[in-house]
């Protein structure tokens, strides 16, 4: 039998670094609430659902339409995307 220790290491990021993080959850915050709200309105006004394939391929497009969301990774949104239509308020 082997003995298996664990190391537990915390990182402390720059005040730069940390800077640089906390924008993007707030994009992440403000990208989840247009999603959201993008679902709920498609099916009040259309009654419509919109599947996760469907937000997926709209994904470039909003890269290129905002630029502020050009330096996220595209794995980023995919998750919250996914989040959104799996746990979405509809």
């Amino acid at each position: 039998m082997t003995a298996t220790r664990r190391a537990t290491f915390k990182l402390y990021p720059t005040r730069a670094v940390e800077v640089i993080l906390l924008y993007q959850r707030k994009l992440d915050r403000l990208f989840d609430n247009a999603c959201v709200y993008h679902r709920k309105t498609e099916y009040q006004k259309f009654g419509k659902s919109i599947s996760y394939f469907d937000r997926q391929h709209n994904l470039p497009a909003f890269k290129k339409e905002w630029i502020d969301y050009k330096n996220i990774n595209l794995h980023a949104f995919q998750a919250t995307v996914g989040f959104t239509v799996r746990w979405g308020s509809l």
